[in-house]
């Protein structure tokens, strides 16, 4: 496998906000629990991300509010467009991420293994979203075209390529 990261990555990286996977657990848990982002963007832009602790009382949202001040603009594209990567990525990061963006769950939707993880079948705005949130430190490999609308990748960690 070839290690150097292709155009498309490095376009990916430069465009693509970054955002803390602190950040992105705490944005993606609202959006699977109902809070549209429009709505979102509205309260972050009241600079009422507070009002979230009521909503759903897993993250401490004074937190996001604090990311997001003085970083509007950048949290505002990452949600418009749905895409954006992680500053620093964990496997465990990516395995929950995956869980509360996209309901994929281990063993079920994919196998893991140590920094590589293997069999998840995607349709192609998953995989656009997928390459970029992963960006910073990892790679999506596509194993596997299923159709014109689904492909199955593996990802896997920089170090291991």
């Amino acid at each position: 496998m070839n290690s150097r990261k292709t155009d498309f990555d490095k376009e990916i990286f430069m465009t693509i906000p970054t955002i803390t996977l602190m950040d992105a657990y705490m944005i993606e848990t609202l959006f699977s629990k109902g809070v549209k982002k429009e709505d979102f963007l509205h309260t972050m832009n009241e600079k009422n991300l507070d009002k979230y602790v009521h909503f759903d009382d897993s993250f401490d949202y004074s937190e996001l509010s604090t990311s997001v001040q003085g970083k509007e603009s950048l949290f505002e594209e990452a949600i418009k467009k749905n895409q954006y990567a992680i500053s620093y990525l964990t496997i465990g990061g990516l395995k929950n991420l995956l869980r509360i963006k996209y309901e994929f769950v281990e063993e079920k939707d994919y196998l893991l293994y140590d920094q590589k993880l293997e069999n998840l079948t995607v349709n192609q705005k998953q995989l656009k979203e997928i390459k970029a949130l992963v960006s910073s430190a990892w790679r999506v490999i596509e194993t596997d075209e299923k159709s014109n609308h689904s492909v199955t990748i593996s990802i896997l960690h920089v170090s291991i390529l």
